[in-house]
């Protein structure tokens, strides 16, 4: 039988119920909501963060992080939820609030506009950095020119195009200083929680966290850049895992690091994602206020908005590929600035890929990681594209990325290879590539079967002012004139110091209306240092390769005179910072001075030799000319360096 809901046994409870919803509607009317604030527990790592509404005593002191964001400031009528038996309170979100405590933060603002004077300044990326070192000049350093006048199809003599700075001209001389060691300390303390966090402890066959040893694991090829809207350098490298011998890799990873401009590394530094919505900087940061300082909680709440250095660039790759090394290679990085839409790092390195073959991937850290994906960075395959593609090759790596036009940065421009020259273009939202220029002249040049040209760092490129201030530039405005330097390595192989050989050598890639060319490259460069072994710490040459290899360019600062000179000699002053890799076990940093006003020389000497603008001469015959000659000397080179070894 049904008792009826007026019945006696029912009043109690309608009496507690309606008492209930009094005391409730008193609380709302009388207390005002800012007093109501959402207070968060911790139920262990592995539990989400939950918040609920408490009302605070007037007494109890606030934590300095809940004053960070606030963005309700006065009463706001809420409602309440019955399934839930709590007080809801609107979400009110308010712009200016979250960018202010973002900058608070060191957080850059959602609301961003060009990049901050003080980061963008060239002259505050060297400030502190160059102007304290002592420099060494290198003496006579000698280079080959292919816009020097002679028969480039038949000439054989390296003489007729090699170049020397004017001995009269000191600024002419390029200068540099010691290599400062950039250490890697902290980053691989992240080691262990980055193995776990991305999965990879379980899923990589023979990396077992328990037995593995440290000692095992190395770090090298580091590439950096400036990044100009962040105020510091970026530095990638790799960190590879080789319990056999250090020559046989299992796999490999690419840690990051922050550096200050005095090149100090910056431990803890966030950048926020690109890609975060209001919405999403306001969760994090309604979370973040309500946290104590001393809560674990906090770094994992601005981890859903930023990223936090040193780490790791936890990308996806095929870890049942057995046969051969795992995870990325070589990364090499650069800065897309934009002239519309968000400028970024791309880190660009090479891989295996589920075709089991190494194939050539960008990645962008800074993106908002995606949902649904257990790897937060997002990376994208470059595939060849088109009717004049290059047939693939067996490996791809060593691509020398740049981009050669802010105003059309959704592509990224390659020099696929030096020898012979080509050049690939290819888009950054799907990958595909297209062959711009082939030299085609065969398989490539490897002198006596004993040395080639390898790459080497990103392409820099020289100052379009600069350009168009070159006489012969200026006495013919309407050719389009683009140049760019760059590290390559020469690679000799038992040319006299150990089983190979690797050394820097400096370029200038120039493209004249349209068609792109080697207009100089320099004999070998040591700055003076003596390499040590592959496996120990002496520096005799042994039966082990002899490695000092170009990473890359984080900066060059060029200084245009406030007063243009009125001579065809113009002397500038700049400063260019180098990253370079001693045995494949460091990274170090050092710095240049007169690289411009060195290359500038082959345009500038006033003996009318320079042809910048020609184009009646065979542009891949000047380009492999120049190469030849760079090669022939490297093997020289290798032979008087193993004499001193």
């Amino acid at each position: 039988m049904r008792v009826p809901f007026s019945s006696p046994r029912y009043r109690p409870r309608i009496r507690r119920f309606l008492l209930g919803l009094v005391f409730l509607t008193l609380i709302y009317y009388l207390w005002p909501v800012d007093r109501i604030e959402k207070i968060s527990e911790t139920l262990g790592d592995e539990v989400a963060l939950e918040s609920k509404l408490e009302i605070k005593q007037k007494s109890r002191s606030v934590d300095a992080t809940s004053e960070l964001y606030q963005p309700i400031a006065g009463p706001v009528k809420g409602s309440f939820n019955p399934d839930k038996n709590d007080i809801e309170v609107p979400q009110v979100i308010k712009p200016g609030m979250i960018d202010e405590a973002l900058r608070r933060l060191s957080l850059k603002p959602l609301k961003q506009g060009k990049f901050q004077k003080s980061y963008a300044s060239p002259q505050g990326v060297v400030s502190g950095t160059v102007s304290g070192q002592g420099y060494s000049t290198m003496n006579k350093l000698k280079a080959y020119a292919g816009n020097l006048v002679g028969t480039f199809k038949e000439s054989k003599n390296c003489e007729d195009i090699s170049y020397e700075p004017d001995e009269d001209t000191a600024d002419d001389e390029i200068q540099y200083t010691d290599a400062i060691p950039l250490k890697d300390d902290d980053l691989m303390k992240e080691l262990l929680a980055y193995l776990k966090s991305s999965g990879y402890s379980k899923t990589i066959q023979g990396l077992n966290l328990k037995t593995m040893k440290m000692k095992d694991w190395y770090t090298f090829s580091g590439s950096a850049i400036w990044l100009p809207d962040e105020g510091f350098y970026l530095l990638v490298r790799r960190v590879m895992y080789a319990p056999l011998k250090r020559t046989v890799p299992t796999v490999s990873f690419v840690g990051m690091q922050a550096f200050d401009i005095n090149w100090k590394e910056l431990k803890g530094k966030r950048v926020r994602y690109l890609g975060v919505t209001e919405t999403e900087a306001d969760s994090a940061l309604r979370q973040f206020s309500l946290l104590d300082r001393s809560s674990r909680r906090r770094g994992k709440v601005l981890d859903q908005i930023s990223i936090k250095f040193p780490t790791f660039m936890d990308i996806d790759f095929d870890v049942k590929n057995r046969e051969n090394l795992l995870g990325p290679e070589d990364p090499r990085i650069v800065f897309k600035e934009t002239e519309s839409g968000p400028s970024e790092p791309v880190v660009v390195f090479n891989m295996y890929s589920s075709s089991k073959r190494r194939s050539m991937y960008a990645a962008f850290p800074f993106r908002k990681p995606r949902r649904g994906n257990p790897h937060t960075v997002s990376t994208l395959q470059f595939i060849h594209s088109g009717s004049s593609s290059l047939t693939i090759s067996a490996i791809e790596k060593n691509w020398t990325p740049f981009f050669e036009d802010p105003k059309h940065a959704e592509s990224i421009s390659f020099l696929y290879g030096l020898d012979p020259l080509v050049i690939f273009r290819c888009r950054l939202d799907n990958g595909k590539c297209e062959k711009v220029q082939d030299d085609e002249y065969g398989t490539g040049m490897i002198v006596k079967r004993k040395i080639a040209l390898r790459g080497g760092t990103n392409l820099v490129s020289v100052p379009d002012e600069v350009v168009n201030l070159i006489p012969e530039v200026k006495k013919n405005p309407g050719h389009q004139v683009r140049l760019w330097v760059a590290f390559a390595k020469t690679h000799g192989w038992a040319c006299g110091c150990g089983s190979a050989t690797y050394r820097p050598t400096m370029y200038v890639l120039a493209k004249v209306d349209g068609v792109y060319r080697i207009d100089l490259m320099t004999e070998n460069m040591d700055f003076g240092i003596d390499v040590p072994s592959f496996y120990g710490d002496y520096t005799q040459c042994d039966t082990s390769p002899n490695v000092l290899t170009p990473n890359s360019i984080p900066f060059w600062n060029v200084t245009i005179p406030a007063e243009k000179q009125k001579s065809n000699s113009i002397h500038y002053s700049d400063y260019m910072g180098l990253t370079i890799s001693e045995a494949d076990r460091t990274v170090k940093v050092l710095f240049l001075k007169n690289v411009l006003n060195y290359i500038l020389g082959i345009y500038e000497d006033g003996s009318g030799r320079q042809l910048l603008l020609d184009d009646t001469s065979d542009v891949a015959a000047r380009t492999r000319n120049v190469e030849r000659c760079v090669l022939e000397r490297s093997l020289a080179y290798c032979k008087s360096y193993a004499l001193s070894h």
